[in-house]
């Protein structure tokens, strides 16, 4: 199980950037799950915000990268069939 804690996604030592990126993900809707400290996971779509690489579950690499990029893919969780989902099975380290 991941040590992070599931309630608050934002980390004391996350820099103000990835802060505020966070709680912009949290504002649109999304269930933002913190998998590891560079791993932030909204259903199947995974960044690392310190490379700014996206992987689209299962390990599908996407060619762009950064937060801009992550945010285009993510469906829209207002619009019908856009509702992301996430699993609870617990994350391995």
């Amino acid at each position: 199980m991941s040590k992070y804690n599931a309630q608050s996604p934002i980390l004391p030592q996350d820099p103000p950037k990835l802060r505020e990126q966070i709680e912009v993900l949290e504002r649109r809707g999304y269930p933002v799950m913190r998998c590891t400290r560079y791993h932030i996971k909204i259903g199947d779509y995974n960044w690392f915000w310190s490379t700014g690489k996206i992987t689209i579950d299962p390990q599908t690499r996407h060619p762009e990268k950064g937060f801009d990029a992550f945010l285009r893919l993510l469906p829209d969780p207002m619009k019908k069939g856009g509702r992301v989902t996430i699993s609870l099975r617990p994350m391995s380290e």
